[in-house]
C-alpha cells in the first residue's frame, strides 16, 4: 500500500487520526480492513502488535483546507 500511496501523490502530508477506542472490541479484521482496503489509511500497533485507536493517512498537499481532510478522516469512525 505504502507503493501505491507514493504514486498517487505529489506533495504528500502525513496525518495522525483516531478513532474511539471502544471500536478495538472488534476484530481486528473489522477495524483494518475498511482502513486499508478502502480508505488507504496505515492502522497503527503498539510494540507487541496489539492494534491502537489510531492510524496514518497521506494526503497531497499543504497543510491549506486542512479542516477538510479531518472531517473526511472522520469516516472511519462513522464506518467502523
Amino acid at each position: 500500500m505504502l507503493e501505491e500511496i507514493n504514486y498517487l501523490v505529489e506533495w504528500p502530508t502525513a496525518l495522525c487520526g483516531g478513532f474511539e477506542e471502544s471500536y478495538l472490541a472488534l476484530p481486528d479484521a473489522a477495524i483494518i480492513t475498511p482502513m486499508k482496503d478502502h480508505q488507504r489509511y496505515f492502522p497503527l500497533v503498539d510494540q507487541d502488535g496489539k492494534l491502537l485507536p489510531m492510524f496514518l493517512t497521506v494526503r497531497n498537499g499543504s497543510d491549506h483546507s486542512i479542516e477538510v481532510v479531518r472531517l473526511v478522516m472522520n469516516v472511519i469512525a462513522c464506518t467502523s
